[in-house]
C-alpha cells in the first residue's frame, strides 16, 4: 500500500512543484553570504540556507526527512536536489510570514506551544503509518516544523479556510525575494520554483 504523508503537512505540499527525472543540484559548501531570500525586511543569508541544508543531507536520519517531506534530499551526482532546497525554501517562508504576522498581532510561542506541536505532529504520523518522530529528525527540521505549525495556532488559525485566507493576504502585500539559484518564487501557490521549473500538482483524491 502506498503511504501517504500525514494531513497536517497537506498545506506544505499541494502545492510545491513537482519537477522531472532531470535534476540540478544546489552545491551546499558554499561560503557566501548573499541575500538566498527575503521575506519583507527580513534576510536570510545563502550561507545560511546552504548550511541547513548540509545539516539536513549529513543526518543520519536523512531518509526519515524524506519520508516526510515525500521528495528525495540528495540529487543523483551528490549535492542536494533543487526539488529539496526550493521545498526547503518554501517551507521556510512560510514559517517567516507565520512569525511575522504573529510579531505584527503580539502573540509568542513558547517551549510549550512547540511541544504541544510535536506531540501532535508524532500522532499524526502514528495515525498515518508514518515510521517518524520529530525528535529522530535533524534538529534544524525540527525548529522548523514546530515553529511551523506552533505559529498558525497562535494566530487562531485552526481550519483550511483561515490558512486559505492568509496566505491568499500574503500573495497580495508580502514581498518575497529568492535567488536565482535556489529557483524562483511563485505568488500564485505562495512556492519556490527550482531553477529547472515546476509543474502544478494534480488535485488529491480522497
Amino acid at each position: 500500500m502506498k503511504r501517504r504523508l500525514p494531513l497536517i503537512f497537506v498545506a506544505i505540499v499541494t502545492v510545491i512543484c513537482v519537477i522531472g527525472a532531470s535534476v540540478a543540484a544546489v552545491a551546499s559548501g558554499a561560503s557566501g553570504s548573499a541575500v538566498a531570500y527575503q521575506v519583507n525586511a527580513t534576510k536570510v543569508s545563502q550561507a545560511t540556507v546552504d548550511r541547513e541544508l548540509a545539516e539536513i543531507a549529513d543526518h543520519d536520519a536523512v531518509a526519515k526527512v524524506e519520508t516526510v517531506f515525500g521528495i528525495p534530499v540528495s540529487a543523483t551526482n551528490g549535492g542536494i536536489s533543487s526539488a529539496f532546497a526550493a521545498t526547503w525554501l518554501t517551507v521556510k517562508i512560510r514559517q517567516e510570514l507565520f512569525r511575522q504576522a504573529a510579531d505584527a498581532a503580539k502573540v509568542s510561542v513558547d517551549d510549550a506551544a512547540r511541544a504541544e506541536q510535536g506531540r501532535a505532529l508524532d500522532q499524526q504520523f502514528t495515525n498515518n503509518n508514518v515510521n517518524v518522530r520529530v525528535s529522530q529528525l535533524p534538529p534544524v527540521v525540527q525548529h522548523t516544523l514546530l515553529d511551523y505549525f506552533a505559529y498558525p495556532k497562535a494566530l487562531g488559525i485552526d481550519t483550511q479556510a483561515k490558512l486559505n485566507s492568509f496566505f491568499a493576504s500574503a500573495a497580495k502585500h508580502a514581498s518575497i525575494r529568492v535567488d536565482p539559484r535556489y529557483g524562483h518564487w511563485d505568488r500564485a501557490t505562495l512556492s519556490v520554483c527550482p531553477p529547472t521549473g515546476c509543474v502544478p500538482t494534480t488535485a488529491a483524491g480522497g
